[in-house]
């Protein structure tokens, strides 16, 4: 038997036996499914405090259905009744004001057996648009440009979610390139209640764009369960909020949550692939 022969049968090997660790902790794997609703969101906020909405085991994946824009909102800018998705009238029923509501978070996701000093690592599996409206504004004297805006204005932005572009002005077409803006744990509870407008050493609001498929967040967990909450979700954005907002829109996608000792590695890495 040659050399090459023996190293292509102990490969073949080992790759079976890498398949028959793996595939049952594979099938265990769960599928969640988490819904904007009056019921499955927190507005503008983080509190350890706060009971998770869901739980999951560590490794699990949930899918997310993220919402952004309050109906009264598109309403007070002349949008017709029959143009707003009837997903948005859902969510935010019982909501107050007319403001966007672009800090409506999915969540709490309590990551079962995640404790105070661990990490979790959130790893983002899929986004993609969802439904086919959005916002985007900004404010008089605020931003990065204060003296040059001293005025107020919204934009609201039509697109189909599956062609992936925004159409930002006559002839400018922007490919999309959704992301959520907020992805945050729970807060230590000595902090009590947090405004979501600034990051945080729990994460929150960091509007990061490169947090697409395939890359991983991971975030040091201040209390049990972690308690992740996800939103703001973007259909496009430069390299940070000049005028406090990206094209707002909502969002759906995958993400795997899971958990990891005090000494940052995931104890479910191995299994969880």
């Amino acid at each position: 038997m040659t050399s090459l022969t023996l190293s292509a049968r102990l490969l073949a090997g080992g790759a079976l036996l890498i398949a028959a660790v793996t595939a049952p902790a594979l099938a265990q794997q769960k599928i969640h499914e988490l819904r904007a609703s009056p019921t499955t969101v927190h507005r503008g906020f983080f509190d350890a405090s706060l009971k998770p909405v869901l739980t999951i085991d560590s490794g699990d994946i949930v899918r997310l259905w993220t919402t952004t824009g309050n109906p009264r909102y598109f309403e007070s800018l002349g949008v017709p009744k029959e143009k707003i998705p009837a997903e948005l009238y859902a969510a935010f029923e019982g909501a107050p004001g007319e403001n966007r509501d672009d800090h409506t978070l999915d969540g709490p996701i309590a990551v079962d057996g995640a404790e105070p000093g661990d990490t979790v690592e959130i790893k983002i599996r899929s986004i993609d648009l969802w439904l086919p409206i959005a916002g985007m504004s900004f404010r008089a004297n605020r931003g990065a440009l204060p003296e040059d805006f001293p005025y107020s204005r919204d934009r609201v932005f039509f697109f189909d979610p599956a062609k992936k572009v925004i159409e930002f002005a006559p002839g400018i077409v922007v490919p999309a390139k959704p992301f959520w803006g907020i992805i945050g744990v729970a807060p230590p509870r000595s902090m009590g209640r947090v405004p979501s407008g600034p990051p945080n050493v729990f994460g929150g609001n960091m509007d990061n764009h490169d947090l697409q498929p395939g890359t991983s967040l991971f975030l040091p967990v201040h209390a049990s369960g972690a308690l992740i909450s996800i939103g703001d979700g973007h259909a496009v954005q430069g390299n940070g909020e000049v005028g406090l907002s990206a094209v707002e829109t909502s969002l759906q996608g995958e993400v795997r949550p899971q958990h990891g000792g005090e000494d940052g590695h995931s104890r479910d890495a191995q299994l969880c692939g």
